[in-house]
């Protein structure tokens, strides 16, 4: 059934296979009079917005007045995109499972209110009796309240939730649930600020019948209890298994987290144990009675995800005990907005995984004040480099541990650079830092600047960077901005095998592009959008670099991505530098692949650690010159001129050092006639003529 209406409005004959009101409409209560008379499993697909509740009336069970009961197996779908809510508008709970099987998708299920009736004062969003079965995947059950148990739900049968939240919910027993009989599975879902006016502010199955419960890869925080068990309350004592799984700041007079006996799968984060029992099996994190372990936990709120309905999760800090210490086996694939498991050395435990970035860059003498580090100017140590929280142009820090001292971890975050480590004989990492563990957001990375220095590129105001969850690393180095109207994401979406796209602005500036890899298991695919129209269609055929259009010469800052069958030709009436560039870190192992690439104007290779050309091209216009400055590069390629006798064809070259007069390590695959070019160590020197070799 497609439901064509927000209104409130009821069948006109429930079993004549049509879900119409006197209207003609579809409505929600109309379809779900229709599905719970005819025969089997129906759908119902609701589009965005908010569905309300409007029928008065209690005690009545075919969904024609009241709360919407259910009575078989029916799917309800909320809207790929937007926001899908039924509201109980506080004149009945929402939904009533009688029997048969109700399945909820991607929707929002708030504000229901029970009667104060004895019997049906229970499941102030949802009650499922004990013929029926209840299913929710990518939900929000909010803002509910029962007069008695089960604010959020009560459950008297079968109860599965995955990828939830469960929030903000009060009853008198089980702010969140209750469940007294059947089955609750809970995985990777969030329960948080409820209010239990007695006992089991999150979850409570406090003793009339036995149940069995299961917790999996759950946060259950932040939830309240007016006696007792502000987290979980298993008094009952049945079969309550607990894994991977977060109960801790919630609040009550007594056992603020747990109480009850409960079975640990193990690697589960318990606040206060208080007196419940079951807790430290292996990778348990578990804290005294009056002395609770601090989840280190966000406040909730929305964080992006792959699912439809954005659920409303509490994020990890990258300090949280939690990190990195769930199961290495058993966990969910996915946290609750869908993000791949593990991000780190482990797998986290609770509903949500800890995405983290960082930055990097050097610190470097700009000896000529050009604005970017060219060969030779000399990485600078013992530099002091922070993180600007408040954008105020002053790093500042407070002394949490009393010591007098100032240390990274207090007030901003700031670091060294970096002196060079004696035992790399072949890497020089003076100048670089580096902040790692940061959570997806806006930063401002600031030098200290010491007397008798000017700040040159960029000035006082920085670098600002927008960091993006995993994927790259975005290098900030001092001395080389992005000039122009660059924009550059380096985030990896799910699915996507990173293809970056970089607009360049037009003008007579020169763009610099910054890129950098962290693992040559991936290709990057980058190419400029020159039309702004996005990549072509074909993936494996970037845009054309085509520098008539954009007016500039680019410069490629990059490491471990790959530029496929670009061509690069020269504006009207003159030769374009074209300069290719790896290694802004110096000692920085980078593989930069080109392949079907020709360029006109002639190359100018600088800091590479590794370059690799398979089939390309370069042609000069005149000054038959290819440089290699400061590089070691294998290469297999072709470099000709106008004059084809000119020509290196699939040759292997090796320049493990240019900083002296030396070449060496020379070896003819096939044929090479080198006439006519400079190779050059950037240092004066130059092998310059002709020179034929033969295998």
């Amino acid at each position: 059934f497609l439901v064509n209406t927000f209104a409130d409005t009821a069948d006109v004959l429930p079993g004549d296979g049509v879900a119409q009101d006197e209207a003609g409409r579809t409505s929600l209560r109309a379809a779900i009079q229709e599905a719970n008379a005819l025969p089997g499993q129906d759908e119902i697909l609701l589009s965005p917005g908010i569905y309300t509740l409007t029928i008065p009336g209690v005690g009545e069970d075919g969904a024609a007045t009241g709360d919407l009961d259910i009575t078989d197996d029916l799917a309800i779908r909320g809207a790929d995109t937007g926001i899908t809510v039924i509201s109980g508008n506080r004149l009945d709970r929402v939904f009533d499972v009688l029997s048969g099987t109700l399945d909820l998708a991607s929707l929002v299920v708030r504000d229901g209110l029970t009667s104060s009736e004895p019997g049906d004062d229970m499941g102030g969003g949802i009650r499922v009796g004990a013929y029926g079965q209840f299913r929710a995947f990518d939900v929000e059950l909010i803002r509910n309240e029962a007069t008695g148990d089960g604010g959020g739900l009560y459950n008297e049968g079968s109860s599965s939730i995955l990828a939830s939240t469960i929030a903000e919910n009060t009853g008198t027993n089980g702010g969140g649930i209750k469940t007294v009989n059947g089955i609750l599975d809970i995985a990777v879902s969030t329960i948080s600020t409820n209010i239990a006016r007695a006992y089991g502010g999150g979850i409570a199955d406090p003793g009339e019948l036995v149940g069995e419960v299961n917790l999996r890869n759950v946060t259950v925080v932040d939830n309240r209890a007016g006696l007792a068990a502000g987290g979980v309350d298993n008094s009952a004592g049945g079969p309550f298994a607990v894994f991977n799984t977060i109960i801790a700041r919630n609040e009550a007079p007594i056992d603020p987290d747990v109480a009850g006996l409960f079975q640990s799968v193990g690697h589960n984060l318990i606040g206060d144990p208080g007196g419940s029992q079951g807790f430290g099996n292996p990778g348990d994190i578990v804290g005294e009675p009056g002395a609770p372990i601090d989840p280190r936990l966000g406040p909730l709120e929305y964080h992006a995800g792959e699912f439809p309905l954005p659920t409303r999760v509490h994020a990890l800090f990258p300090d949280s005990p939690a990190v990195n210490a769930a199961s290495p086996e058993g966990f969910d694939p996915v946290d609750q907005r869908g993000v791949p498991r593990p991000q780190g050395a482990a797998p986290d435990i609770g509903a949500f995984e800890l995405e983290v970035g960082e930055i990097r860059g050097i610190k470097f003498e700009d000896v000529n004040g050009n604005g970017i580090r060219d060969f030779g100017e000399p990485g600078l140590s013992g530099w002091i480099i922070y993180l600007d929280a408040n954008s105020n142009g002053v790093l500042e820090w407070a002394d949490r541990d009393g010591d007098e001292l100032w240390d990274p971890d207090e007030g901003e975050r700031w670091t060294w650079t970096q002196a060079d480590n004696p035992e790399t004989a072949n890497i020089d990492e003076t100048g670089q830092y580096v902040f790692g563990d940061l959570l997806p957001g806006t930063y401002t990375v600031r030098e200290v600047l010491p007397a008798g220095w000017a700040a040159n590129n960029p000035g006082p105001e920085g670098y600002t960077v927008q960091l993006q969850p995993g994927g790259m690393t975005l290098p900030v180095p001092d001395g080389r901005p992005a000039l122009g109207n660059n924009t550059i994401d380096n985030g990896l979406p799910e699915g996507d095998p990173g293809h970056f796209s970089v607009q360049l602005g037009p003008g007579g500036t020169t763009d610099t592009v910054h890129l950098a890899g962290t693992s040559t298991v991936f290709e990057y695919t980058a190419y400029l959008d020159v039309n702004a129209q996005g990549p072509n269609a074909d993936l494996g055929a970037p845009d054309v670099f085509d520098l008539q259009d954009i007016g500039a010469a680019p410069t490629f800052v990059a490491g471990n991505f790959a530029t496929s069958q670009a061509t690069i030709t020269p504006s009207t009436g003159g030769q374009i530098d074209v300069q290719i560039q790896v290694g802004i870190i110096p000692g920085t192992s980078a593989l930069f692949t080109i392949y079907d690439f020709t360029a006109s104007g002639g190359a100018d290779l600088r800091n590479s650690t590794f370059w690799q050309y398979l089939d390309s091209d370069i042609y000069s216009s005149g000054d038959d010159e290819l440089e290699v400055l400061g590089s070691v590069a294998t290469n297999d390629l072709r470099l000709t001129t106008v004059d084809p006798t000119t020509n290196i064809r699939e040759t292997q070259m090796s320049f493990p050092n240019l900083t002296g007069a030396m070449l060496s390590g020379w070896a003819a695959q096939v044929y090479s006639d080198l006439q006519d070019n400079i190779l050059s160590d950037h240092s004066g020197r130059r092998i310059h003529g002709h020179s034929r070799s033969r295998r």
